[in-house]
């Protein structure tokens, strides 16, 4: 293993961290731990691990990267709520249901063809799966 690789886990190790702490914070106050995470938890995980506001996540901007990250955050608000399409869409600065479709669709065909990407996916759900356990 490769100097660079090993950092490359240190930071990935960091990263988890540093999300795990934010969503016990953010979950703290619930006591039925069988309760899916809030659309506002994954948003505030999510913008910690990428290092980007919530604002930037509700926001019109269609930065590249910044819409990598909203898109991940509708996939997991898809995959560990209840919430539908629309619901989603709502949360993310009024976005059409469509739009949610489309990010899930998109980190899914994503996490097949990236190894980042599906490393990313697995950290934060982990997260809320130690925390909701």
């Amino acid at each position: 293993m490769t100097q660079e690789e090993i950092g490359h886990i240190r930071d990935l190790r960091l990263k988890i961290v540093r999300v795990l702490r934010e969503v016990d914070e953010v979950l703290k106050d619930n006591e039925d731990g069988n309760r899916p995470p809030s659309i506002a938890a994954i948003k505030q995980a999510v913008s910690t691990y990428y290092n980007v506001s919530i604002n930037d996540l509700n926001s019109a901007r269609r930065a590249r990267s910044l819409v990598f990250v909203r898109h991940m955050a509708m996939y997991l608000a898809k995959n560990l709520t209840p919430h539908s399409y629309p619901v989603i869409g709502r949360s993310f600065g009024h976005r059409d249901h469509a739009t949610a479709m489309h990010a899930v669709k998109r980190i899914e065909g994503l996490m097949s063809g990236d190894n980042d990407v599906a490393q990313d996916v697995a950290a934060l759900m982990l997260a809320f799966v130690k925390v909701g356990a």
